[in-house]
């Protein structure tokens, strides 16, 4: 069951600092306010998902069914993201 938690915290981790890059690199080719502000959510998003792979290494926190569900609920909301700044 570890095994799945890490992978999604990897998951989520990877998707958000790849967002994070790309919101990034728009807002300052752009200089769009909108775009860094973008940015800045996709660095929360990174941070918290690094601190939530800093409790499932690091402590003996035994929440794994909590942090499979936020895993997957993040991975949906940065994937609409996605989806929004595609287009």
């Amino acid at each position: 069951m570890n095994e799945i938690v890490l992978f999604l915290v990897f998951l989520v981790l990877g998707f958000s600092a790849l967002l994070l890059a790309i919101s990034t690199l728009s807002a300052l080719r752009l200089r769009s306010t909108k775009t860094l502000l973008l940015a800045v959510a996709f660095l929360f998003y990174f941070a918290k998902e690094a601190y939530v792979l800093y409790l499932v290494l690091f402590t003996t926190i035994s929440m794994v069914d909590f942090f499979i569900l936020m895993s997957v609920m993040d991975l949906i909301v940065l994937f609409f993201f996605y989806a929004s700044v595609l287009k």
